[in-house]
């Protein structure tokens, strides 16, 4: 038995994790997608592969995959909407054709592909679409990126000596990112509401995203500890879930108590200063200056 591949592996591994796309920001490419069912089977295409009641042009006889990408789940528009070429039905390969405009603004956004059939939309298959900032675009803010949280994580294969693997999974690093943008929406005051492509301060939502995966951790380590002796050796590799909850405790603390500080702030000089309005759908917002 080898003790890094069958005894301690499966760390951070979830079967019902949605998976992340990776582009860069401003680009223009193709991307291969396997579209997977719950049961991890490559999904029958053939279905949607009828081009023929797709040329209609009308919506009520499309079949075919649509691909959504929103920045928040109650954005009433979509950030895109676009039909993606089905290219080998039987193994559910699907190509998505990207232009610069499609990848406009940077970030870690919510997607799915749609399966319509002649209309109706028989399945969604969830997906993270990451998009990773291009510096010849410039712009006063930035998304945390799934490189950026390894490095701070020292999450890297070679450093695992144990694992021989990273430790957390890039589904369950993009669910983290997003996780503190949620938090922000939701504290009080209700003020200056953000996407993950709007969201301007970074050092605070890297070091929340941190403590976001020590929970995640430590909820596994706790679950799944066994202590056990064997030929002599004592085994407890699990044995790291109080070490890992209180370092993500502390850091999602810290992160609380300055979202909460931050607002008050914000709140106080809206009174006189510059009102921001976030428009669903867009990504952006939109300032006017003034009184309040």
């Amino acid at each position: 038995m080898t003790f890094s591949n069958d005894c301690i592996q499966d760390v951070g591994r979830c079967a019902a994790q949605i998976p992340v796309l990776t582009v860069t920001q401003d680009t223009q490419n193709s991307l291969n997608v396997t579209l997977y069912s719950q049961t991890e089977s490559a999904v029958d295409l053939t279905r949607y592969s009828q081009s023929s009641s797709s040329s209609s042009g009308s919506s009520d006889s499309f079949t075919g995959v649509q691909f959504k990408v929103k920045a928040l789940y109650t954005d009433q528009n979509p950030y895109l909407s676009t039909e993606v070429t089905v290219t080998d039905p039987s193994a559910g390969i699907i190509r998505w054709d990207y232009t610069p405009t499609d990848l406009e603004k940077c970030g870690m956004w919510l997607a799915v592909f749609n399966l319509v059939y002649e209309g109706v939309k028989e399945a969604s298959i969830p997906y993270y679409l990451d998009i990773r900032p291009n510096l010849s675009n410039y712009y006063a803010h930035g998304p945390v990126t799934i490189p950026e949280i390894r490095i701070a994580m020292r999450d890297c294969a070679g450093a695992n000596t144990l694992l021989d693997d990273v430790e957390f999974s890039a589904e369950e690093i993009a669910w983290s990112i997003r996780r503190p943008i949620d938090f922000w929406n939701d504290a009080l005051p209700p003020v200056a509401p953000h996407t993950v492509a709007t969201f301007p301060f970074r050092y605070q939502w890297l070091n929340a995203t941190m403590g976001e995966l020590l929970l995640i951790a430590a909820r596994h380590y706790e679950r799944n500890r066994l202590s056990y002796n064997a030929a002599g050796v004592s085994v407890a590799d699990k044995d790291k879930g109080p070490q890992y909850y209180q370092a993500g405790k502390q850091l999602l603390a810290e992160w609380q108590d300055w979202v909460k500080n931050k607002k008050i702030s914000i709140n106080v000089s809206g009174s006189y200063g510059t009102l921001r309005s976030y428009y669903p759908g867009s990504g952006y917002y939109y300032e006017t200056s003034g009184d309040a």
